[in-house]
């Protein structure tokens, strides 16, 4: 006999089947659900970190909440009540703490879940801590000011009633190193930090003092030392004669470098050989040009800092005692084939401070024989130079 229909036994199989796939198919929704909002999440973290960053580069302040982030405008809420919701737990993460600190020159939030809705406390947090930086010569406590000395940097707390013994760690860090100091009741120590310097730095140095009951206090300083001499571009001073020969009236053009340093402050053009003796003519560029008559003349260039030129590229352009430009045969026996030469291209002459121009007899090769060439260096101080080699066509 035929059997209609399912019986009890298969209804019920039916159904566990079915609920088992239905089972596992909202676990895996949820799974699914759940690497969703916790990439959203991460992704909210990491905008967070990036506008901290913003705001510290901004303000100078390494310390801060979501919340201040908001007020400042470097983030946008959520909500009608300025909330920037948790896309997991649907709270509020207004009062999540982000430290800013140094890695690389660069600046880097943490997001943290500790907590603090304080606003005024995140302000005093940042207000209360300084750095004077104090030059080997005199005080001052101005960022961002270029000096040619070594300096010291001394950490002070501003309008706070704290007691140097409740001072348990001072942390000095740049983008170079990071130095954990245990203060140990020994404050007027260990919050210096000498720097030192041969040649340049222009560093951003950050400090975190670290109370005994763990309250932290974060503050940074730019430093700027210049000890570089500026430099005067040997094949950079040219002279350009203009009227006649007697008269030389001519412009000196000349190139000068301070490198990453303070920058060209001033030069001089003069008489006078001894650069720590005369008076600059205000530069602010890597180039100027000087008119100038038929004597011998010096030329010094300061940076800003008051590094001179002397030790190591004061020049001398001696336009009375002047010199013939040099000129030199690449082959002194020139083998040619059919093809034509110019045979400027054989010689190599260098005119000095001046410029000039280079002629051959004859200009270029002729298609077979045996002769000499005779090229000349002619300089625009009038003087010349000349040069002899044989060619040989093949």
């Amino acid at each position: 006999m035929k059997k209609n229909g399912f019986t009890i036994v298969e209804l019920l199989a039916s159904i566990t089947i079915l609920a088992i796939i239905m089972t596992l198919g909202i676990v895996c929704v949820n799974i699914v659900s759940a690497r969703i909002l916790q990439s959203n999440y991460e992704n909210k973290k990491s905008f967070i970190e990036l506008k901290a960053a913003e705001y510290a580069s901004d303000t100078g302040f390494l310390y801060t909440n979501v919340d201040n982030l908001v007020k400042e405008g470097y983030l946008s809420a959520d909500d009608k009540n300025d909330n920037v919701v948790n896309p997991v737990t649907k709270e509020s993460m207004n009062c999540f703490i982000v430290q800013i600190h140094n890695e690389n020159d660069n600046l880097y939030g943490t997001l943290t879940e500790e907590e603090e809705c304080n606003n005024d406390n995140i302000l005093q947090t940042n207000m209360h801590l300084g750095i004077n930086v104090i030059k080997e010569s005199d005080f001052f406590r101005v960022n961002d000011i270029w000096t040619n000395e070594n300096v010291t940097l001394e950490v002070y707390f501003k309008d706070l009633d704290v007691a140097e013994s409740d001072v348990e760690k001072i942390i000095w860090e740049t983008n170079a190193f990071k130095e954990e100091r245990d203060v140990a009741n020994d404050f007027r120590t260990k919050n210096k930090y000498f720097v030192d310097v041969s040649q340049v730095v222009d560093t951003t140095y950050y400090v975190e003092v670290i109370l005994k009951d763990k309250t932290t206090y974060y503050a940074k300083t730019t430093v700027k030392i210049d000890k570089q001499n500026p430099i005067i571009y040997d094949d950079e001073i040219k002279v350009s004669l203009k009227g006649n020969l007697m008269d030389r009236e001519s412009i000196l053009k000349v190139s000068v470098s301070d490198t990453n340093g303070s920058g060209i402050g001033g030069y001089y053009v003069g008489e006078n050989p001894n650069c720590k003796d005369v008076n600059y003519v205000d530069l602010d560029d890597n180039y100027f040009e000087v008119p100038i008559t038929n004597k011998i003349y010096y030329i010094c260039v300061q940076d800003k800092v008051g590094n001179l030129s002397e030790n190591m590229s004061t020049k001398k352009v001696d336009l009375v005692n002047l010199v013939p430009p040099s000129i030199q045969n690449r082959s002194d026996n020139l083998v040619l084939g059919t093809e034509t030469y110019d045979f400027k291209n054989n010689v190599d002459a260098s005119f000095g401070i001046f410029e000039g121009t280079i002629s051959c007899n004859p200009t270029i090769s002729k298609k077979n024989g045996t002769y000499d060439v005779t090229c000349t260096a002619l300089s625009d101080n009038g003087l010349s130079s000349t040069s002899t080699f044989h060619v040989h066509h093949s």
